[in-house]
């Protein structure tokens, strides 16, 4: 055997054959995709003609099909199969969105407006929405590695603070508000860390636990139109037919 025969021989010994490598790079790229689609707590399970906040969470963060006018450039199957050229292989894959570090402060905005060909209208339906939120069906599993999570937690919790409502119609309306006026957060509150800013930094003594729901916080709920305000119950807040609502995140 001359040296150059027992370079190859070591070379080939030591080092991944070429299916190897794709195998590997297949078996990364399907860990990957995994963690990355795996969600915090189980999906949110509708109701049949069930319209609400949730349902629209579910239907933004669905598993969606790329294929026909929409399929991706997939490198590994551009390598090989690209031929010498390397052309671009394009192939089906799919897509989702999921949460990765829920906010402080959570703003939904409702498409209320849309356009039917040349002519606008307002979408006035009924979209149902509580005073606490669950965002955990909705956030990537990969969320619990963040500072702001205790281990084993399962709940990404939100209270409502604030809705933004129009009346009217597309060619004339008014645009009025409720909000819920609650007592000052306290300096050592955990919640702080909420905020991008402190998501280094641990609250000691941190009073919630991981597991256990925290106490939404109290308040009176106000309407406010221009410069008129009244208190008005919070039953009344979730009549509305929200155009923006607030949340603030409290687990």
């Amino acid at each position: 055997m001359n040296h150059d025969d027992e370079d190859s021989n070591m070379e080939g010994a030591c080092g991944p054959s070429v299916q190897e490598d794709e195998k590997m790079e297949e078996d990364d790229y399907d860990d990957d995709a995994n963690l990355w689609s795996a969600t915090m707590s189980a999906r949110y399970q509708c109701e049949e003609g069930e319209c609400s906040v949730q349902s629209c969470l579910n239907q933004f963060t669905e598993c969606e099909l790329m294929a026909g006018n929409n399929k991706v450039s997939c490198e590994l199957c551009t390598k090989r199969h690209g031929g010498p050229d390397k052309k671009t292989i394009y192939t089906d894959a799919s897509k989702q969105l999921l949460i990765y570090n829920p906010p402080a402060v959570l703003i939904l905005h409702l498409k209320r407006f849309q356009v039917y060909r040349f002519r606008s209208a307002k979408v006035s339906k009924f979209v149902k929405f509580s005073t606490l939120l669950d965002l955990a069906p909705f956030c990537s599993k990969r969320s619990q590695n963040l500072s702001t999570f205790e281990a084993g937690q399962t709940k990404v919790l939100y209270s409502l603070y604030g809705v933004v409502e129009h009346s009217g119609s597309i060619h004339g309306g008014h645009y009025v508000a409720y909000t819920k006026v609650r007592p000052p957060l306290q300096e050592n509150s955990y919640r702080w860390q909420f905020l991008p800013k402190n998501q280094n930094e641990k609250v000691a003594n941190s009073p919630k636990g991981a597991l256990g729901d925290p106490d939404v916080p109290s308040g009176k709920w106000y309407y406010i139109s221009d410069s008129f305000v009244s208190e008005v119950p919070e039953s009344k807040v979730l009549e509305a037919q929200a155009y923006l609502l607030f949340y603030e995140r409290i687990l």
